[in-house]
């Protein structure tokens, strides 16, 4: 058998196509085996950016629990009694099992229609894994039933709870995170609103997938400029005489430049943040994802404000608030 030249044409296609051969199958078979690590990943990421919403983890994805004023307290999470307490020393960043322990029991997603009607996934028999896998890239508020997330009070009792039970009391939710979806500048922005059992109040947002600027319109993930929405509010009550929130409209704005100059101190400074110095079509973006993601979800947001109104009212009547 003839041997082919090594510096011949035909042995140098022959050794290109081998090696390009070797390298497709070494690299399928690398992605096969590491899929499941990365979807893990991104599901911890996801996860801790839900939390980071609502204040349950800080900036640094350590536990906190919230204290008087607006002020919050490093924690962690007892897995003997299976609730968040105040540490008594210097805490460290989530671990992937603490967090898949503590969101099984405090964090459940739900469905909503535009009315605010609530729903389990096993009443819609919805496979919650497999939804949020499908619509992951999707803008979720286009969908006929809305996703959200419940987080329950920090109570081992309530986390001990059955998604139908905390439907037939939902006063034993604290707050609420929802996806929120839109385009910045260069292409598709995906995060989460946390809001506070009012319906109204803002804890904090999250971007955990965008493709913005960086030093511009990345800052979006930026904690120092996300911790301006804490107390924000998403109804706008331009007046002390309508405080009914059916009748107001609704949204956050990231306005250009400084929101107490364009506003001072009128009710829309309230539901208003300082923008992006440069980056005025991310943050025009941000504007526009709010507006458009919270609006399918008024009729949820108007329930729990009602509901927490009648609390309210019902504690007074009884003498403990």
């Amino acid at each position: 058998m003839k041997k082919l030249a090594v510096n011949s044409t035909k042995y140098t296609v022959l050794f290109i196509l081998s090696i390009s051969l070797f390298s497709g199958i070494l690299l399928s078979i690398l992605n096969l085996v590491l899929t499941p690590y990365k979807e893990r990943a991104i599901l911890f990421d996801r996860n801790k950016q839900m939390l980071m919403s609502v204040k349950i983890l800080d900036c640094k994805s350590r536990f906190q629990v919230a204290g008087k004023k607006g002020s919050f307290s490093p924690a962690i999470y007892n897995k003997e009694t299976q609730v968040l307490e105040k540490a008594k020393s210097p805490t460290h960043p989530v671990s992937p099992l603490t967090l898949e322990a503590f969101s099984t029991r405090f964090v459940r997603p739900f469905f909503a229609d535009r009315s605010g009607k609530i729903f389990s996934p096993e009443e819609k028999n919805i496979n919650i894994t497999s939804f949020e896998r499908e619509f992951a890239d999707s803008h979720l508020f286009l969908q006929p039933l809305l996703l959200f997330y419940a987080v329950l009070k920090n109570s081992p009792k309530i986390g001990a709870m059955t998604s139908q039970q905390v439907i037939d009391d939902p006063s034993v939710i604290a707050s609420l995170i929802i996806p929120i979806s839109g385009f910045g500048l260069w292409g598709p922005i995906y995060g989460f609103l946390g809001v506070l059992n009012d319906g109204n109040t803002v804890l904090g947002t999250t971007w955990y997938k965008q493709g913005e600027t960086p030093g511009l319109g990345a800052n979006i993930s930026s904690p120092s400029w996300q911790e301006q929405f804490f107390g924000k509010k998403i109804f706008h009550v331009v007046s002390p005489d309508i405080s009914d929130l059916e009748k107001v409209t609704m949204g956050l704005e990231v306005v250009k430049g400084s929101a107490k100059t364009v506003y001072g101190n009128s009710p829309k400074f309230y539901s208003a943040v300082d923008g992006i110095s440069g980056a005025t079509l991310t943050c025009n973006g941000v504007t526009e994802a709010f507006e458009r993601s919270l609006l399918p979800y008024r009729g949820l947001l108007l329930f729990f404000n009602h509901l927490q109104q009648s609390n309210s009212k019902g504690m007074s009547k009884n003498g403990k608030s």
